[in-house]
């Protein structure tokens, strides 16, 4: 799914973000502050993304490794999938077009 986020992610924005919807995201309190994010849930990466493109900030692809799950199960199931790729294709699309 995370590929399938950048690939969409790339085309729309022409920027190759590895994994665009995880890793941090460190940045200075002005730029922040300038940005006025609205998101409230897990698109809040990505709108920081498209934001700091549009406001000319570098972005730095910085791959942190982290430890996989060694017990249990995503408990996501197919409408559940689909359901989250209509809303990352309707948010990304929406914050393409935005001002």
């Amino acid at each position: 799914l995370s590929v399938g986020y950048d690939l969409l992610f790339f085309f729309l924005f022409f920027k190759f973000v590895k994994q665009v919807n995880a890793n941090p995201k460190i940045m200075r309190r002005n730029c922040y502050k300038k940005m006025n994010l609205s998101s409230k849930d897990w698109f809040i990466d990505s709108e920081i993304i498209i934001k700091g493109l549009k406001n000319g900030y570098k972005i730095v692809d910085q791959i942190v490794s982290y430890i996989p799950r060694k017990t249990g199960k995503s408990h996501i199931n197919f409408l559940d999938l689909l359901l989250m790729i209509i809303y990352y294709l309707k948010n990304t699309i929406k914050y393409k077009f935005k001002d």
